[in-house]
């Protein structure tokens, strides 16, 4: 067996046959890709369930907008319920519980659902209808979705049975020559001279670095380790925290519940606890200024971004540039917000590891902003705040770009801070 930590070049000698991959999302398909332009015969094995394989395909020579770039926008992402907007009029309109509102967003996403399924040509082929979503409505399956190209090897083999053979199983046992999977198939290498090679693509988890203590990590509000016990009381207020943050995202966003996942939500397990996914509350209510910020553990759908205001922002509260007012009033609200933000995401996303953030992207990052106390209306603002802008501001992509100038920005405001004697943070 060539197991999934062996070299890429292993797969491709002549004495492997087959490719066995497992997974159903991002990595499964590139692992598909290689290996079908390998020239070898793929198995590929995708779990039961009605999440199938969600694809999104991307022309990368388009030159008008695609739908990666629709992700993009203000107004695409105001569709989706976010922990991050929840004052604005469209909140109000399509995410509070008004029943006209809940029913335009959900006739939008069974027309942009079907729009996005289209180029997939899932009812082409055997192993198309093998893959093909259940779940009707994308939005419910927008952590699961994987992004192919158009002309890739995976696309262009996708519906050829003589080259890749779909299996929806789970394996339950693997041999020296063969896997066996849940529905009684069993894939076997053709030959004994030659290999069945196994590729898993079954996703990950985030994980302590080694620079930190089982104990430190908790303190911090990384991930920690179940054999970590944390002191009953600490326990208790964190599962108090948590079981509130579900009563109040049930109210706050009471269509955010993704019919997907398990119900009820899990409780709070392994979920970062720390404020705008990078510092430990206490340490921003403490003495003296935080001395550490994680900015790595948010995946969003603008990652470059994201990695850079985080990075200001840190920066701003390690140096005490930001005034106490942008921070909840006090610790307790502070770790109520985190709870909140948390139970968000598994209720919407389902991870407890993971920090992801797609199609609310923006909506966070208005926040990061505001924080900072810099424009979050980019475009509005730099075209000039006329009508066409603000048609910009809604309907255009949001790129690295259109951040420009946040850090002299962010400065300018330091120093009117400065001259007016808000110089310091107050604690």
């Amino acid at each position: 067996m060539c197991r999934k930590n062996m070299r890429y070049e292993e797969l491709l000698t002549p004495n492997v046959s087959d490719v066995v991959v497992v997974g159903g999302c991002k990595s499964a398909c590139e692992a598909l890709s290689l290996c079908l332009e390998g020239g070898k015969h793929v198995h590929w094995v995708v779990r039961e369930g009605d999440v199938g394989a969600p694809l999104i395909v991307a022309d990368p020579d388009a030159r008008k907008m695609n739908i990666v770039a629709l992700g993009n926008t203000r107004l695409f992402g105001a569709l989706s319920p976010s922990v991050f907007d929840t004052e604005s009029f469209l909140y109000w309109f399509f995410h509070s519980g008004f029943w006209l509102g809940a029913l335009m967003l959900r006739l939008f996403w069974w027309v942009a659902s079907a729009a996005i399924k289209a180029p997939a040509g899932y009812e082409s082929s055997v192993n198309g209808r093998a893959i093909k979503p259940r779940e009707r409505n994308f939005l419910w399956l927008s952590s699961y979705i994987s992004l192919v190209y158009k002309g890739g090897a995976f696309l262009s083999n996708l519906h050829d049975t003589s080259r890749l053979t779909v299996h929806r199983a789970h394996p339950i046992r693997l041999s020296k020559r063969a896997m066996q999977l849940s529905n009684g198939t069993t894939i076997c290498s053709p030959s004994p001279s030659r290999k069945l090679a196994v590729v898993y693509c079954t996703g990950w988890s985030s994980t302590v670095a080694p620079l930190f203590s089982p104990a430190d990590a908790l303190a911090l509000g990384l991930l920690h380790s179940s054999s970590t016990s944390e002191s009953p009381p600490a326990s208790h207020y964190w599962s108090d925290l948590t079981a509130t943050a579900h009563t109040s995202l049930s109210q706050l966003l009471p269509n955010c519940l993704n019919p997907l996942l398990p119900s009820p939500p899990p409780r709070e397990t392994n979920m970062l606890r720390l404020y705008r996914f990078a510092i430990p509350p206490s340490q921003l209510y403490s003495s003296s200024p935080p001395n550490i910020a994680f900015i790595s553990h948010l995946s969003t759908s603008q990652t470059t971004t994201a990695g850079e205001l985080l990075a200001l922002w840190s920066i701003a509260h390690l140096s005490s540039l930001v005034p106490a007012s942008s921070l909840p009033p006090d610790l307790p609200s502070c770790e109520s917000h985190v709870a909140l933000v948390n139970a968000w995401m598994s209720r919407w996303y389902g991870h407890h590891a993971n920090l992801e953030v797609i199609l609310e992207t923006q909506s966070f990052f208005d926040e990061v902003l505001r924080d900072l106390g810099v424009e979050c209306r980019r475009k509005w603002v730099k075209g000039g705040r006329t009508w066409w802008a603000w048609v910009r501001e809604w309907v255009e992509p949001y790129r690295c770009s259109d951040y420009e100038g946040v850090v002299e920005e962010f400065l300018q405001v330091v120093e009117e801070r400065r001259r007016k004697g808000e110089g310091k943070k107050e604690r």
